[in-house]
């Protein structure tokens, strides 16, 4: 089957006010995946409250006002589902697994844990143990602390894509109070909700699940304002974290690219990340800097942040031992410098199409990465069919496309640079 049948099978509906459904059923398979989204991430809030999200999300199925957390977690056992909940700078997530019987139920399930979520003082605590355990373990964490810190180069305090540091989330876990979760659920779990859907189920039984199930979720927005991005005015483009004993140094380097998913540009730009340095071993950077020099045990290119709502962030990381760590940040620049100058030809662009284009037929057809891609695309702001049209606009590149667009958004002079480790690149 071709992207674009994949693509056009999907059925847009809305079952009551403020809930839209994409669903693509799969008949005999026995099995549903379904992703939920509302607007209810980090950008939703003030630096002071950052992680009211990720504490909401992981109280959300400790227990609602008619089920404690061991008879939800029973339930879900019995029935054979899964329910995980997750949150992006943008969304909260709840990521569902279940089979085709369970199906009317396991959506009262998870519209019992939206709606009716009790927030208990004592789930609180034990999720704040948690969390403030795991942002302990943060403070050796180099490569978080490296990206916290190329944020607070690029973007002033408040700003939507400043991150915490470790000390920053522990000193706001142990402010926060079963009083502040409650008014934060109050104020984000509302419409609109989305959900993409996949899997042996009709669009009639969907739709009255929901309706059965989510009758009392409020269909007005929320009345949180996202946060503004406000880029930071410090001619200060390079900072180092000393984090001792570590015999390796986590390195980034990046520039916030003034380009949003739904803008024209977004394509080349993301096909130039792709080129320097996918994920896996046939970027450029990967190509020279690891396996030709041997300078590092992985290097990496990325676009952050993908959103309608605010700008891209063009990412370079890297780990170096601390004997490299100065010679391979210095030719990693000057492997930048090469590419935007000499590599990025219509060959090399070619087997990148290729390998796009493959990679996104073999993801449509796993529903459960179906479901989660889709509702990826929803959440950037594009409808189902940029799935197949991303793809037609990656095969009308040309090289020289590209080029302009890197270098547009990639000028060596603006680069920031951050690390962390025992050692700072010199």
């Amino acid at each position: 089957m071709t992207l674009k049948a994949y693509v056009e099978r999907i059925e847009r509906f809305e079952p009551m006010p403020g809930v839209t459904v994409y669903l693509d059923r799969r008949p005999g398979t026995g099995f549903v995946h379904a992703v939920g989204a509302i607007e209810a991430g980090s950008w939703r809030t003030r630096k002071d409250k950052l992680l009211y999200p990720t504490i909401m999300s992981e109280l959300l199925d400790e227990g609602t006002k008619t089920r404690g957390r061991d008879e939800l977690r029973m339930s879900l056992e019995t029935l054979g589902s899964d329910i995980r909940y997750d949150v992006s700078s943008q969304f909260l997530f709840a990521r569902i697994e279940m089979r085709r019987h369970a199906f009317d139920e396991t959506v009262e399930l998870v519209s019992d844990m939206l709606c009716n979520s009790k927030f208990s003082s004592a789930s609180l605590a034990s999720v704040k143990k948690r969390l403030l355990s795991v942002c302990e373990d943060e403070k050796e964490d180099t490569r978080s602390i490296a990206y916290a810190h190329m944020t607070r180069v690029l973007f002033e305090s408040g700003s939507a894509l400043r991150s915490l540091l470790p000390s920053e989330k522990i000193s706001v876990l142990r402010k926060t109070s079963r009083k502040d979760i409650v008014l934060f659920a109050r104020e984000v779990l509302r419409g609109p909700l989305v959900f993409t859907v996949v899997g042996d189920i009709s669009r009639a039984e969907v739709g009255r699940s929901i309706r059965e199930h989510f009758k009392r979720w409020g269909s007005a927005p929320s009345i949180v304002p996202p946060l503004p991005v406000t880029y930071a005015h410090s001619r200060k483009k390079k900072v180092h974290s000393h984090v001792p004993s570590k015999e390796n140094v986590d390195v980034f380097l990046g520039v916030a690219a003034n380009v949003r998913v739904t803008d024209d540009e977004y394509v080349p730009l993301s096909v130039a990340a792709e080129l320097l340095g996918s994920g896996g071993f046939t970027g450029h950077l990967m190509k020279t800097v690891r396996d030709r020099d041997g300078l590092t045990y992985g290097i990496y290119a990325r676009l952050r942040d993908v959103s309608s709502n605010y700008p891209l962030l063009f990412m370079i990381s890297a780990t170096f031992g601390n004997a490299l760590v100065s010679k391979g940040v210095k030719r990693t620049l000057k492997e930048i410098r090469s590419w935007l100058k000499s590599h990025i030809t219509e060959r090399a662009l070619a087997e990148k199409k290729r390998e796009i284009a493959g990679s996104s037929i073999v993801s449509l057809q796993d529903p459960e990465e179906l479901a989660w891609k889709l509702m990826s695309t929803i959440c950037a702001g594009n409808k189902p069919a940029y799935l197949h049209e991303y793809i037609q606009k990656v095969n009308a590149l040309k090289a020289d496309d590209v080029r302009r667009v890197a270098r547009r958004y990639l000028p060596l002079h603006a680069i920031a640079q951050s690390s962390a480790g025992s050692l700072a690149p010199k």
